[in-house]
């Protein structure tokens, strides 16, 4: 419309939308970080289970290592 404070609000809101919009992101990220780390840590703990696990029964020595 020709009402200049029309156009100035919907701007605002633009910009509102863009904010809102990085701060969902940042928290995805946030998210997908310690989802990814607590994974890393199992897999780490896993790996060395089975590590251990080889060298009690025998199937790892330390020349193979």
């Amino acid at each position: 419309t020709g009402d200049w404070s029309s156009d100035v609000c919907s701007s605002d809101l633009f910009l509102i939308v863009i904010i809102q919009t990085f701060r969902i992101i940042t928290i995805l990220i946030t998210y997908v970080n310690i989802i990814f780390k607590i994974y890393w840590n199992s897999v780490q703990k896993r790996e060395l289970f089975l590590f251990q696990s080889a060298q009690n029964t025998g199937k790892i020595t330390r020349t193979n290592v």
